[in-house]
């Protein structure tokens, strides 16, 4: 009642108990568990964030919420789930796609709060992403990183081609 994917588990646990003994049984359930898990986490949306004009420094999707502030020539886009290789080419395409919608765009913030580790496909997005931009004349700038995924984008040289002082630790 809660979620499919956890009765669906459930269901191929019994099957598979039923029909290939308990190891095998669980097996199953786990990897249909795991395939669900990344299926979920390859689907993800992004949202344009705009800042909340009673809060010092709050900021939150303008979907819904028109009150809230954006600011000429800046995109700031969040991302609701980690970037990671299951869903590194979707961002980076909607990321692109969310830009070329846009008029005017001198500079994109890019939110990676959700994305606390990352591996070389998301590297990979990430230097799509910036390379795309800066063929249209926009600055990319990441917010909010972990200091796990920094420590990645410093060994993989990303850090050194975006630039330090396109990285802030919040909006």
């Amino acid at each position: 009642a809660v979620r499919r994917n956890d009765f669906t588990s459930s269901l191929a646990a019994l099957i598979g108990v039923l029909l290939l003994g308990p190891l095998y049984g669980l097996l199953a359930a786990i990897g249909l568990a795991v395939m669900g898990l990344v299926y979920r986490s390859s689907r993800i949306d992004m949202e344009i964030m705009g800042k909340d004009p009673d809060e010092k420094a709050a900021w939150g999707s303008i979907r819904n919420h028109p009150e809230r502030m954006t600011y000429d020539g800046v995109i700031v886009i969040r991302l609701d789930a980690p970037l990671f290789w299951a869903n590194s080419s979707q961002i980076a395409d909607g990321v692109i796609q969310l830009v070329s919608e846009a008029e005017d765009v001198t500079a994109v913030l890019l939110d990676l709060e959700a994305t606390s580790q990352l591996d070389t496909t998301s590297v990979d997005a990430l230097e799509l992403i910036r390379s795309r931009l800066q063929e249209m004349g926009i600055e990319l700038y990441l917010v909010r990183v972990f200091f796990s995924a920094r420590q990645v984008l410093a060994r993989s040289g990303f850090i050194a081609m975006l630039g330090e002082d396109h990285m802030y630790h919040s909006i």
